[in-house]
């Protein structure tokens, strides 16, 4: 999304960072369409939603599985980092 500067508040000038014709006329109307003729995205939302509800507590179990997946490896990197010593 973009907005100027200093009109984080107002909230009036918030654009979709990709528009044409409709600029100007509302965050909703800006962002319905943003050009593409290729409605292959849209057609495959039922079968991705599926797909990730074939997981072990769906999008949320696999939020929750990567998470913990990134805290394991921050620690295991952060240790073989340990005994470095760095340039001061």
């Amino acid at each position: 999304m973009l907005m100027k500067k200093g009109e984080e508040d107002k909230g009036g000038d918030l654009h979709h960072p990709v528009v044409s014709h409709e600029y100007g006329n509302g965050l909703a109307v800006e962002s319905a369409w943003i050009g593409t003729r290729d409605y292959s995205a849209q057609l495959v939302v039922p079968s991705v939603l599926e797909f990730h509800n074939r997981f072990e507590g769906g999008i949320e179990g696999i939020k929750k599985r990567n998470h913990e997946k990134v805290k394991c490896n921050f620690r295991h990197i952060s240790y073989s980092l340990a005994h470095i010593n760095l340039p001061s």
